[in-house]
């Protein structure tokens, strides 16, 4: 039993210092890894693999529109929105598939859009649910790395296609100086 409970031990840390040593230098790699991390089942290597890619204070809002498109909005911290995030990971196993992304850098600082395609498996019933969603990660570059600072998303609601948000819209105003 010793033996069992030593080998758990040195997974965990194994997990936990291979999350912290990855190598973040790329947005890509950045990217890949939060939605991995999203779809963990294990709560702590979950957290163990936001915490390497969220700085200190980073953020996440989520806005989703239910059937009758009332939306409900939740923000914050990263570890308060994942700790209040329990209940969904107990009962659903997840997977995120990148279907579009676009991305926008100068210098230290990056936006990164994705259209999402999420299915959620139900673990009692297993039966499966799926959404798109649009997603949005602000990084920042320090010390030889990329982090994540901010996160948001919404999920895609009645007449309103997802995939419109990844059109460029952008209107340039000129300013007086």
């Amino acid at each position: 039993m010793k033996n069992v409970t030593l080998l758990l031990v040195m997974l965990f840390s194994a997990a936990a210092v291979s999350a912290q040593e990855k190598d973040f230098s790329s947005i890509d790699i950045v990217v890949k890894s939060f939605y991995e991390a999203l779809a963990q089942d294990n709560g702590d290597a979950r957290t163990q693999q936001l915490a390497a890619l969220f700085t200190k204070d980073g953020q996440i809002s989520s806005v989703n529109h239910a059937n009758n498109n009332a939306a409900s909005i939740k923000n914050g911290s990263w570890k308060t929105f994942y700790a209040g995030s329990t209940s969904l990971y107990t009962s659903y196993s997840l997977s995120n598939d990148e279907v579009e992304r676009t991305v926008d850098f100068y210098g230290e600082i990056a936006s990164v859009h994705s259209l999402v395609y999420q299915t959620l498996t139900q673990k009692t019933s297993k039966k499966e649910f799926a959404q798109l969603y649009w997603m949005q990660l602000d990084l920042v570059y320090l010390n030889n790395r990329w982090y994540i600072d901010y996160a948001s998303w919404t999920n895609q609601y009645q007449n309103v296609a997802v995939e419109e948000a990844i059109l460029s819209d952008t209107i340039w105003h000129q300013l007086s100086k």
